[in-house]
């Protein structure tokens, strides 16, 4: 099936309600509802120029039968800037994960020089409390519950090391 003119409408069922339509240069919309592509190998949306938009009224929903499938954003140095591993239900920014953290924060990183601090991890939100938030309002809230599995010599909510500190060119005034 060929249609030769720009602009081109392909309808398809009854009352016409699956359509690919030619935008009359080089692009296509496909439109149904709803619309579903299946794979029996891999499957690949690629675009030469510009951003891949999903815009979704309901939002996007990865992995939405729960299998043991992995996720995983890269950047422009970081092959694991953002990684989901399903099978171990963990998650990292920066690094692979492991499979005895829930969360991990790492990589390297190095400051670009544009400002006169650099900062391995930044909060920086804004928290307006409700007049019913009486008891507390905490910026950051640790509340793990901890089993240990057998004899474990530490055990603690929150657990900081020293910094390894290299002092290259300058002076550091404080160092904690």
């Amino acid at each position: 099936l060929t249609l030769n003119s720009d602009s081109s409408v392909f309808n398809m069922g009854a009352g016409n309600d699956f359509t690919i339509t030619h935008d009359g240069s080089n692009g296509a919309t496909i439109a149904g509802n709803p619309v579903t592509i299946t794979s029996a190998g891999a499957a690949t949306w690629s675009t030469s120029s510009g951003q891949l938009t999903i815009d979704a009224a309901g939002g996007v929903v990865i992995n939405d039968d729960g299998d043991s499938e992995n996720f995983r954003v890269e950047s422009a140095d970081n092959a694991n800037m953002f990684v989901i591993t399903g099978s171990e239900n963990t998650m990292a920014i920066g690094a692979a994960t492991l499979n005895q953290m829930l969360l991990r924060l790492g990589g390297s990183f190095t400051s670009g020089g544009g400002s006169d601090n650099m900062v391995g991890f930044y909060m920086d939100a804004a928290l307006t409390g409700h007049s019913g938030d009486t008891v507390f309002q905490y910026a950051m809230y640790l509340n793990p519950t901890i089993t240990t599995a057998s004899n474990v010599t530490t055990v603690a909510t929150l657990a900081l090391d020293e910094p390894g500190i290299t002092i290259g060119t300058g002076a550091v005034t404080n160092a904690a």
